[in-house]
């Protein structure tokens, strides 16, 4: 069990904004409302690749404004997720939107982070 009776899923690498939607709905009904409850509870659950690349937020977490918010949108950042009608350019190969992406995205994300 964590912070407030949460308990959130395995982080899902194939549906990432899914993921954030079952984290928040988990939210309301166990009623977390503060922005750093929700980040610690996130942070709990990230895969190591993961955390490791947003580490700078859990740095400064306290001093965020709004540290939940800011660690989702990096989170979606760093695994190469837009929100529908945007377009990512990976590279020199076409636009990839999101229902077409797949957790390769997220292992490409990762391996450019990590080896150039």
């Amino acid at each position: 069990m964590q912070e407030g009776g949460v308990v959130l899923p395995q982080f899902w690498t194939n549906d990432v904004p899914g993921w954030f939607r079952q984290a928040e709905a988990q939210f309301r009904l166990g009623g977390v409302q503060s922005e750093i409850e929700r980040f610690n509870i996130v942070w709990s659950r990230l895969p190591p690749d993961v955390s490791r690349l947003c580490y700078q937020l859990y740095l400064k977490r306290e001093s965020e404004a709004a540290p939940y918010e800011a660690l989702k949108a990096e989170v979606l950042r760093v695994t190469n997720v837009v929100e529908e009608g945007e377009k990512v350019e990976d590279g020199g190969r076409p636009s990839i939107r999101r229902e077409e992406r797949s957790s390769s995205l997220l292992r490409t994300g990762l391996q450019k982070a990590f080896y150039q």
